[in-house]
């Protein structure tokens, strides 16, 4: 079946796209913000490009957006299903202009797409290339890639757009629809659509099996391949199933933890932790811990060390703790260095020394990131019910190596695989790292 459409010249624009029953159901969804998601080769790029696209067929002069976070996955993945469905259809384009990132249809409807993040963040603002958007519809790809405020902010962006509706020839402004997709993963996305169903929001559930253009093999050639916890989380798109066995932190204990309260008594020492931002969109991120409870003071999106200093000097007086601690390499050292001058009590944390128990661990970053493990897995310590937080732990990985050592993901290869920095997972692993003798509970690797 295939869908045709008059085109400028008076020849047909055919249309190939048959949307399966789920892909259907979520073409249909009249909510604002939905959530096309769950299992890999579900189907879910496809249906976001054709639904943008058919918004821009119901309504000439509209102008949608198509976009993932990273400009570069967004050239290897999502641009391609643009590709085959908008860009290679026979009279469907009038114009491309790859510089603006942009496609005009050829009913003057525009898409544009690409990366949202920004490609200098010196400023350290993430949002700076979404204030520049003016669109009526947008598919973001893979959303859990996107900081939850970028997804905030463009649902202000959006459905302001005027187009001409072709059922009766008059400007209207186009109906707002902010879609997205992705894969099961711990963090925001998980909390905002499938914990809290928040108002406006919809989730469409997506397997494997629901698509009906993959081969009859491919998805029991993976299940076999994968195994049932991976074709669990995979395949079966369970959002349930979301460990990942190398994570050294399971999601369970995480939220568990966020939802304990432990009140701290007047005698419990107060410990203050900061993680300095060492790239532009980074972020540095301030925590206090009193006795086993602690919670975020303060998140910067820039990294002037005078600025931080004057902050963890201002909390200092406040507060009165025993020790502010700050990862004290590259940028961190000049806040450091400041604290000093102002006769701050600062204790440098260089993730990089020697472990105290060297025979178990490669590092000081995996000893006190394997302490903070243990303090999870006993039920011992209360977090902030914070989504970047929860992801952060979420995120991080280990691995035994061949000298039975505990070696931590790197923050730098760790910002590479997943796009973000673990800036508050570091801050906290800080404000515990001497949360309780770690020779009493770090007992065994």
């Amino acid at each position: 079946m295939s869908k045709a459409l008059p085109g400028k010249t008076g020849k047909e624009i055919v249309l190939q796209y048959v949307p399966s029953e789920k892909q259907l159901k979520a073409h249909l969804c009249d909510e604002k913000i939905i959530l096309f998601g769950g299992a890999t080769s579900g189907g879910k790029s496809v249906w976001g490009v054709n639904d943008m696209l058919q918004s821009c067929i119901d309504f000439s002069k509209n102008r949608v957006g198509i976009f993932r976070w990273e400009n570069t996955i967004f050239e290897n993945s999502t641009f391609k299903t643009l590709k085959e469905w908008v860009l290679d259809v026979p009279g469907l384009v009038k114009s491309h202009n790859k510089t603006r990132r942009s496609i005009i249809l050829f009913n003057d409807s525009e898409i544009f797409y690409g990366g949202l993040k920004p490609t200098s963040s010196s400023a350290g603002d993430i949002l700076s290339t979404t204030k520049s958007l003016e669109l009526s519809c947008c598919f973001l790809d893979e959303v859990s890639d996107f900081p939850e405020e970028v997804l905030i902010f463009l649902f202000g962006r959006i459905g302001r757009w005027h187009g001409i509706d072709n059922r009766t020839g008059k400007r209207v402004i186009v109906p707002k629809r902010l879609i997205c997709s992705s894969n099961p993963v711990p963090g925001w996305v998980k909390k905002r659509w499938i914990d809290n169903q928040l108002e406006f929001h919809a989730f469409i559930p997506s397997m494997a099996s629901d698509n009906p253009h993959l081969h009859p093999d491919h998805v029991s050639d993976l299940r076999k391949i994968w195994g049932p916890e991976l074709a669990q989380k995979l395949l079966d798109g369970d959002w349930d199933a979301i460990e990942d066995h190398e994570s050294l932190f399971s999601y369970a204990t995480i939220l568990e933890a966020a939802s304990r309260n432990i009140e701290p008594s007047p005698n419990d020492e107060i410990i203050i932790a900061c993680d300095v931002a060492s790239f532009g969109d980074d972020e540095t991120v301030i925590g206090m811990r009193k006795g086993l409870h602690s919670e975020i003071m303060e998140t910067i999106k820039k990294s002037d060390t005078m600025f931080v200093a004057d902050r963890l000097a201002w909390y200092n007086a406040i507060y009165h703790p025993e020790v502010v601690k700050v990862d004290g390499v590259g940028i961190g050292e000049g806040v450091c260095s400041r604290l000093d001058q102002l006769e701050v009590p600062c204790e440098r944390f260089i993730a990089g020394a020697k472990a105290f128990d060297e025979e178990k661990f490669l590092n000081l970053r995996a000893e006190c990131y394997w302490h903070l493990r243990e303090l999870f897995n006993k039920g011992l310590i209360d977090i902030p019910d914070d989504t970047d937080l929860h992801g952060d732990l979420a995120s991080i990985r280990y691995e035994i190596q061949g000298d039975r050592k505990v070696k931590i993901e790197s923050k730098r290869d760790m910002k590479k695989r997943t796009g973000k920095s673990p800036d508050y997972a570091d801050c906290f692993v800080m404000l515990y790292s001497d949360a309780v003798s770690p020779y009493q509970i770090c007992t065994s690797v």
